[in-house]
């Protein structure tokens, strides 16, 4: 694979216009040993660089054009969002996105979905759960999920919370925690419930389903669950233990809450180096959550200066 970067990194000042691609084709397929799948997982890869985008655009041009489906769908997106500018784009995008929906590909299904979603009218909102349906039977998890929002909100359908459940049931039966953690979710808030009240003890199964599955919101939320005996026996301890997963995973809101348990000093021992780290990348990984970068940095002014360690290091 270093090899193969290095060629493409080389050859990228060739990659100006499409006449000058179909010339460079055959010395891609050559380099990746005529792997589509490995053509787009670099694509992949210099897509998330911010200053390689038209190389991404170029190797899933070149994959999508040899008939592979998921580069197909990818240089839809690239060229229907704008992240390279193509003449025309979005109309292609979706002529594409069309294309890949009658070959059967599901994640165009979620996106067609997602774009008659959008448009407002009766009809295209039908079209839109039609289509999720017809992607969570190509065996994509992520359509029930979808289908599970769309009738817990009440968009595009009737607002239905058994159905909502079960539709995450099925996402959560494929291998998908996000199902569990949103029945959590609306069992604490009462939604599916026989009698509209808040089950805790289920809204805690639940989580904990999510949370073993990897889910870091659920990770987070049985923190709440143990630190305050909502639908378990109070666990302090247990509570520290998740806020330390979600927070060895950069999730913000567990480093700031773990750092204040830390800094009080009531429920666990007091550790103010421990909170001081928690603290200052809550602040690095809050992003444009403004309330934990602000909470962050008020804990902080609060502990003060950092102490110097004075221990003798031999040398």
């Amino acid at each position: 694979m270093q090899l193969v970067t290095q060629f493409l990194l080389a050859n990228r000042a060739r990659l100006r216009v499409d006449v000058e691609l179909e010339h460079w084709r055959q010395a891609v397929l050559e380099a990746f040993g005529g792997s589509l799948k490995e053509i787009t997982r670099a694509a992949g890869v210099f897509a998330r660089l911010s200053q390689k985008k038209f190389l991404a655009y170029a190797l899933y041009k070149v994959a999508a054009e040899e008939g592979y489906q998921n580069a197909a769908y990818q240089y839809a997106v690239i060229i229907g969002t704008d992240v390279v500018r193509v003449h025309g784009g979005l109309a292609q995008s979706l002529a594409i996105i069309k294309d890949l929906v009658a070959l059967g590909h599901p994640q165009s299904h979620i996106t067609l979905s997602d774009i008659k979603l959008q448009s407002g009218s009766a009809e295209n909102r039908k079209c839109a759960v039609e289509l999720l349906e017809k992607a969570w039977r190509l065996g994509e998890p992520a359509a029930a999920f979808r289908l599970g929002n769309l009738y817990r909100e009440g968009k595009a359908v009737e607002k239905d919370y058994a159905r909502a459940i079960a539709w995450y049931d099925r996402a959560s039966e494929k291998g998908a925690p996000e199902g569990h953690f949103m029945v959590g979710n609306m069992y604490s808030r009462g939604q599916g419930t026989a009698d509209g009240q808040p089950d805790d003890s289920a809204a805690f199964r639940r989580m904990e389903q999510a949370a073993m599955a990897g889910s870091v919101e659920a990770q987070y939320n049985l923190g709440h669950f143990y630190l305050e005996g909502r639908g378990v026996d109070k666990n302090p301890g247990l509570a520290v233990e998740f806020w330390s997963m979600a927070s060895a995973r950069q999730f913000p809101i567990a480093m700031l809450n773990l750092a204040k348990l830390l800094t009080e000093g009531e429920v666990v021992s007091k550790d103010h180096r421990r909170a001081r780290g928690l603290l200052e990348a809550a602040v690095a990984y809050s992003g444009s959550d403004r309330f934990i970068a602000d909470q962050a940095n008020m804990l902080l002014e609060k502990l003060g200066p950092a102490k110097k360690d004075t221990r003798c290091t031999i040398m």
